[in-house]
C-alpha cells in the first residue's frame, strides 16, 4: 500500500493548524495555572475560615485563617473530623445542613459554633456546598464574635437610652410637683409661724421638699 501524498500547501496548512492548537493549549494551560495560583492566594489570604472536607466530614484542607479564628494551625486540624471542633450543641444542625447539601439542596447560611483552642466559644455563620464531582464539602465560615459584641453593646445602649428618657420624664414630673409643694409650704409656714407645733411640721415638709429637689437634680443628671 502506498501512503497518500500531500502537497506542500496541505502540509503547511496542517502545520499551521497544529501550531494554533498548540498555542491554544499553552494559553489554556497558562490561564488554568494563573487561576489556580489566584485561588490559592485567595485561600491563603482569606480572613474567613475556609474548610474542605470529605463525605465523612474529615478535613482535607483548611485556610491559614484557622489559627487566628480558632487557635489551631491548619495542619493540626487536617485529617481530623469536624465534630472534634464543633460545639456539641450544634452538631446535629451541622449534620442536617451537610445531608441537605449531599441531596442536592442549596445550602443555606446557618450558624454553627466552634470551640477555640483556649476553650472559648466562637460563633460562626457558614455558607457552603457539596461538590459532587470532587466528592467534597466546601464551607466558608465568618467569625461573628465582634458583630455579636457590637449588637450587645447597641442593645445595652438602647436600654440605657430608654431608661434615661423614662428617668428624665419622671424627674420633670416630680420637679413640677415639688414646685407646687415648695410654693405652698412657704405660704403655710407664714400662716402658722405663731403656732410652734405647726411651724415645726412646716419646716419638716420644707426640708423633705429640699431633699426631693436634690434627688430630682440627680435624676436629671443621670437622664
Amino acid at each position: 500500500l502506498s501512503l497518500p501524498t500531500r502537497s506542500s500547501g496541505e502540509i503547511g496548512a496542517l502545520a499551521r493548524a497544529f501550531d494554533r492548537m498548540a498555542a491554544e493549549v499553552r494559553e489554556k494551560t497558562v490561564s488554568l495555572e494563573t487561576e489556580i495560583v489566584e485561588r490559592r492566594r485567595l485561600f491563603a489570604s482569606s480572613l474567613d475560615l475556609i474548610l474542605i472536607a470529605d463525605r465523612e466530614s474529615t478535613f482535607i484542607d483548611i485556610s491559614p485563617s484557622a489559627e487566628a479564628i480558632l487557635g489551631y494551625r491548619p495542619e493540626e486540624m487536617i485529617g481530623r473530623n469536624g465534630a472534634a471542633f464543633m460545639h456539641p450543641g450544634d452538631l446535629e444542625r451541622a449534620r442536617e445542613e451537610m445531608r441537605a447539601a449531599c441531596h442536592g439542596r442549596a445550602t443555606r447560611n446557618f450558624d454553627c459554633r466552634y470551640v477555640h483552642r483556649d476553650g472559648r466559644i466562637v460563633p460562626l455563620t457558614w455558607s457552603g456546598a457539596w461538590l459532587e464531582l470532587e466528592q467534597r464539602y466546601f464551607f466558608i465560615g465568618r467569625d461573628m464574635t465582634q458583630r455579636i459584641a457590637l449588637e450587645q453593646q447597641l442593645r445595652q445602649s438602647q436600654k440605657l437610652d430608654a431608661i434615661g428618657h423614662l428617668t428624665g420624664g419622671v424627674a420633670h414630673d416630680f420637679n413640677n410637683i415639688l414646685t407646687v409643694i415648695t410654693g405652698s409650704i412657704e405660704i403655710l409656714a407664714d400662716a402658722v409661724a405663731h403656732l410652734p407645733q405647726f411651724a415645726a411640721i412646716a419646716r419638716m415638709i420644707d426640708d423633705a421638699a429640699g431633699r426631693g429637689a436634690d434627688l430630682t437634680r440627680q435624676l436629671l443628671a443621670f437622664a
